[in-house]
């Protein structure tokens, strides 16, 4: 019996560190977008939300800007709406075969989403769109 709750406790102590895994988004000759869901918590706030993370990556021998914006969709109870993704055109310097990630300590607005709050009701994303990408290269 000891052996059983040891193995199980192993395995739930385990299991909640499995990374979750970036899923790609975008990709061409120049970048590759990948996004990633996470909670993060502040403590020193109390708070707990929920993010969209974006790591684009450089796949080319060059320093190349990237131009994107982030169109959303929430959910408030029985309403829904958009945000004007279109109005912020984000910006990126990056250096070749180099990629930039968001997470939940980055000060970088423009590489996570707001996806919801763990403790409160609200609104929470339905959906994201990255568009209008362009690649330049940096000069």
């Amino acid at each position: 019996m000891k052996r059983f709750i040891f193995i199980t406790s192993f395995l739930l102590f385990s299991i909640s560190f499995i990374k979750a895994q970036w899923v790609e988004y975008f990709q061409n000759e120049s970048i590759k977008i990948e996004y990633l869901k996470q909670e993060c918590s502040d403590l020193k706030n109390g708070t707990s939300n929920i993010y969209v993370f974006l790591k684009i990556s450089n796949k080319t021998s060059e320093t190349i800007d990237v131009y994107y914006n982030i169109f959303c969709i929430y959910q408030n109870g029985n309403k829904t709406y958009k945000t004007k993704g279109d109005n912020v055109k984000h910006t990126l310097r990056l250096p070749k075969g180099q990629s930039i990630e968001g997470n939940c300590d980055a000060k970088q607005k423009n590489l996570k989403v707001y996806a919801g709050s763990m403790k409160r009701k609200g609104s929470t994303l339905k959906e994201f769109e990255v568009t209008n990408i362009e690649v330049k290269s940096a000069k």
